[in-house]
């Protein structure tokens, strides 16, 4: 049942215009080492990456 429920998920992914460019543009900052992550008190900090274009 989780594997037809992953398919359908990705089946309304694929579907979506607005959600694969939001998604091609995610992997574009990724690549250019673009990333935040919420810290414990909820702020977002810049992620230090360890080499190029690489998150740590």
């Amino acid at each position: 049942m989780a594997d037809y429920e992953a398919l359908l998920e990705t089946s309304d992914v694929l579907a979506s215009r607005d959600t694969l460019k939001m998604l091609e543009r995610s992997l574009y900052d990724e690549k250019n080492g673009r990333l935040w992550q919420r810290g414990t008190k909820g702020q977002w900090t810049p992620v230090r990456s360890k080499g190029k274009g690489r998150a740590a």
